[in-house]
């Protein structure tokens, strides 16, 4: 049961969400019914049993994300709960006055409990006509225009930045595929690596692998480009492994793979 509740705690939110929760939960208790309160602890059981234990992580790992699984196993009874909190305080709460103030403090509890759409800027304006991200467009022509004589076209990028420029160009061609990024939280970091889990955590966690065994990698995947976080200053490290650098957006670097054997390469 500790890692399945180890994952659970990486979803439970941040800030107040844990004291909300707590709280709301004692009052809907107290404020229950006897039957409703045995009916609520009784469902709270089964589910520590039968649902976060690590048999069910495991078996849930086959076939989807456990991360996402406990995310939404999580919201869902949490949801509730807290709803139910509120709702029960103000059919408790005889003046409109005080009704008020009891949702008006809900709604403050929740803004000051973490991040939310407006601290985020999640109402910013798109960065252009075409509601991408002006990382991928120069991202896009960088690569167009450097592969346009070479052939080149094959490149190493993160999970997020595949879907943007797939969004943008849908025939766009990435080493590493979307079940790569999804089996990566079964990985063995500390054990032997495929050539594609090697440059998976290169473009997905910055892993700085062996100089040697990251370029064996990159030309057994015929790997023409590599796409990475600008924070993760890895220019000197991925010369080492054969690569330079080419351009530069706001967020990203691009590289281009160097290497005997790669389409294209000299």
């Amino acid at each position: 049961m500790g890692q399945a509740l180890t994952t659970l705690k990486v979803f439970f939110g941040e800030g107040l969400w844990p004291l909300i929760a707590a709280a709301s939960l004692i009052c809907v208790l107290v404020f229950s019914s006897r039957r409703r309160r045995h009916y609520l602890l009784f469902a709270a059981l089964l589910f520590i049993l039968f649902i976060y234990n690590d048999l069910t992580r495991k078996l849930l790992g086959r076939f989807v994300s456990t991360d996402v699984f406990y995310r939404f196993l999580w919201l869902a009874p949490l949801t509730v709960v807290i709803a139910s909190a509120v709702t029960m305080l103000v059919r408790k709460a005889e003046r409109p006055a005080l009704r008020a103030a009891i949702v008006g403090a809900a709604v403050v509890l929740f803004i000051l409990s973490g991040p939310n759409y407006i601290s985020k800027e999640t109402l910013k304006l798109p960065d252009n006509r075409y509601l991408l991200a002006d990382d991928v467009l120069v991202i896009s022509d960088a690569i167009g225009t450097d592969s346009a004589d070479s052939g080149r076209y094959r490149a190493v990028m993160s999970d997020l930045l595949t879907r943007q420029m797939r969004c943008y160009d849908a025939s766009y061609e990435t080493v590493v595929r979307r079940e790569d990024f999804r089996a990566m939280a079964k990985v063995d970091w500390s054990g032997e690596l495929t050539d594609r889990q090697r440059l998976l955590g290169l473009a997905e966690l910055g892993r700085a692998e062996d100089p040697a065994l990251m370029m064996d990698s990159l030309q057994a995947e015929n790997a023409s480009y590599v796409v990475l976080n600008k924070s993760w200053e890895l220019d000197t490290y991925m010369a080492q492994c054969g690569c330079r650098a080419i351009a530069s957006s706001d967020n990203y670097t691009v590289y281009r793979v160097e290497l005997p054997g790669v389409t294209g390469a000299a």
